[in-house]
């Protein structure tokens, strides 16, 4: 068993921080985990594991909680960026501090804001993607003021010029809900319904939500539109101009039998590539398996690719030590992945029960699970 061989690994050398972080993360009890997780960050400050046991730590909280980590964090940073820590340390803390600012924008924007000039102030290296974030949160933070101010017009200009997405593949403020709920409220002020309408219809297609598709219908019913209509609205515009998925056979890590993608046609399929030592997967896996589970029985496959080959011996334990449900994968060599690349790990696909590629390149966390509940939903 996976979890054991680790633990007297870890045991066995106690100098050892990816043995302790490991068997960390494959603790299932709670209580127990976090308890390693602060032991480990006391004991390796200056190692990427101490940072992502912070980290892991600030994920499974929230509210004030989840903040005195990432300030924890923070002031470590400070602390060590001086010179007495390693570079690749660093860039795990820089990582750490992009999380935090992901949590601040979409709570207090001037904090965010704050955070983000700091950064942009102290690193040296990819500056460029903490530039980003300052200009999304001090956009942000002018369009909330004019909205506060009632001056709906140059708030709708202001809202309209942020990009929350840069040229950066990895460089994204998850913020493009509260962005456009702001626009749909400006536009809805100056009378400009229909605007507010299809600027949602377009962003639900690509992030949908609970909340847009309450102002969905808000604005639907003003516009004279039912909820049927709506819904219908929504499904044109979900498959328009979309391509039929590159289809692949691999085979399975468990029974060796072959998957091939086109076979699924009739089933929602949600395929993400991974590997056993990816902490970004290893944090999602929990929230796609929250929704995954709701979904039993109707219709929807869950694959799981592992793009790294030379781990090929951890993906069953890993699997089976945390509960997973996915069908795991090997990938090949050289395989052409047309219109389902691998940009990085995690990268994550939504395919439709006739093949098409309908939603992709998005990440779920704590914040946004509902989000991959409404995207199958939308699907089935």
């Amino acid at each position: 068993m996976l979890r054991e061989y680790v633990k007297k690994a870890a045991s066995s050398d106690p100098s050892n921080s990816m043995y302790a972080y490991t068997y960390a993360t494959l603790l299932q009890d709670k209580k127990k985990r976090d308890s390693l997780l602060v032991e480990i960050a006391w004991r390796f400050p200056l190692k990427p594991e101490g940072v992502l046991a912070l980290e892991a730590l600030a994920d499974n909280t929230s509210g004030d909680e989840c903040s005195v980590y990432y300030t924890i964090l923070y002031e470590r940073w400070l602390f060590y960026k001086a010179g007495t820590i390693s570079s690749q340390s660093a860039e795990y803390y820089e990582g750490a501090m992009a999380s935090y600012f992901n949590q601040l924008i979409r709570s207090n924007t001037i904090k965010a804001y704050e955070l983000a000039l700091r950064m942009t102030l102290e690193v040296k290296k990819n500056r460029h993607r903490w530039r980003h974030k300052l200009e999304v949160s001090q956009g942000l933070a002018e369009g909330e003021k004019l909205m506060n101010q009632k001056n709906y017009k140059d708030a709708l200009e202001v809202l309209g010029k942020i990009r929350v997405k840069s040229s950066y593949y990895d460089n994204y403020v998850p913020i493009g809900e509260k962005i456009e709920l702001l626009k749909a409220r400006a536009a809805d002020a100056l009378g400009l319904i229909s605007v507010a309408y299809d600027s949602l219809r377009v962003f639900y297609c690509n992030e949908p939500s609970d909340s847009v598709y309450a102002a969905l219908n808000f604005y639907g019913t003003k516009l004279g539109k039912d909820s049927v209509e709506v819904h219908r609205d929504l499904l044109r515009s979900l498959t328009v101009n979309k391509e039929a998925a590159t289809d692949f056979t691999l085979e399975k890590y468990d029974t060796k039998e072959k998957i091939t993608l086109s076979t699924l046609k009739g089933h929602v399929v949600f395929l993400t590539y991974w590997f056993p030592g990816c902490p970004p997967c290893q944090r999602e896996f929990p929230h796609f398996e929250n929704v995954i589970r709701k979904f039993k029985d109707q219709g929807v496959i869950y694959l799981g690719i592992n793009g790294i080959r030379s781990e090929d011996e951890y993906v069953l334990p890993f699997m089976k030590n945390q509960g997973y449900s996915f069908i795991p994968l090997k990938e090949t060599a050289n395989r052409d992945k047309g219109n389902l690349p691998a940009y990085s790990y995690p990268t994550n696909y939504l395919i439709d029960k006739e093949g098409r590629v309908i939603y992709q390149n998005f990440r779920i966390d704590k914040y946004n699970e509902s989000m991959l509940e409404q995207m199958i939903l939308s699907l089935l």
